[in-house]
């Protein structure tokens, strides 16, 4: 398979990238995988995935952005690339457990949110929050609707008992805050309807309410920092 700008703009296409970001993405896609070190780093972290094995995503973060230089780019542009090049397995490993094109596309699309945050807070077309992305590729965290879900250990002492299985919820910053409550309800039903809570068993149906929702919890280190944008 030939990775260059022509199958960065394919891989792309099913998201509301600007013509400025698929450039700029395809362009440095390219650039890397014309330095043999980092197309072996690119096309070693991709086949791992999709062969199902356990990656250090972090060292693979770390690795890229040391290889910037090289191929001419920002380590913010490069740090996308490995999830670009992981996308399709990614897709494919959604579909095998049952989870909707609908809920993969929505749970990507936040690689275009937060590319557009970069862009708009570093002026790079990139991530400066990338391992967050791990999440969604190891089949942790969803996206329903404007919402994002993620299965976890509850870490305060209250309301809940420490420990108990939870899923927190995490509000994107691109989602507006009015009517919260009615999105998060929305969306645990379309959680509940789809059967999305089978794929990680032993998972219960109580929430760890962001402070917005439920502001008594603010005090609390788990929700206050899984939920806040």
């Amino acid at each position: 398979m030939s990775w260059d700008s022509s199958h960065v703009r394919r891989l792309l296409s099913r998201w509301d990238y600007p013509a400025e970001a698929v450039d700029t993405l395809g362009r440095a896609m390219e650039s890397a995988m014309g330095h043999p070190r980092t197309r072996a780093l690119l096309d070693g972290a991709s086949e791992a995935y999709g062969a199902g094995a356990e990656l250090d995503m972090e060292g693979v973060l770390a690795q890229i952005s040391d290889m910037a230089a090289d191929c001419g780019e920002h380590p913010f542009t490069m740090q996308l690339l490995p999830y670009l090049r992981m996308l399709e397995s990614a897709e494919r490993r959604y579909a095998a457990v049952g989870i909707s094109q609908e809920i993969y596309e929505a749970t990507f699309a936040d690689l275009l949110c937060k590319a557009r945050e970069c862009r708009r807070v570093y002026g790079v077309w990139g991530s400066f929050v990338a391992s967050w992305f791990t999440g969604f590729f190891e089949l942790k965290r969803f996206a329903l609707g404007r919402l994002q879900f993620e299965f976890s250990s509850f870490e305060a002492d209250e309301p809940l008992p420490r420990g108990e299985r939870v899923i927190n919820v995490h509000i994107p910053a691109r989602t507006a805050r009015t009517h919260t409550s009615a999105l998060l309800a929305s969306s645990v039903t379309r959680m509940k309807k789809r059967r999305l809570l089978s794929v990680i068993p032993g998972c219960c149906t109580r929430c760890a309410l962001s402070w917005e929702i439920a502001p008594g919890y603010v005090n609390s280190p788990r929700t206050t920092s899984c939920c806040t944008p």
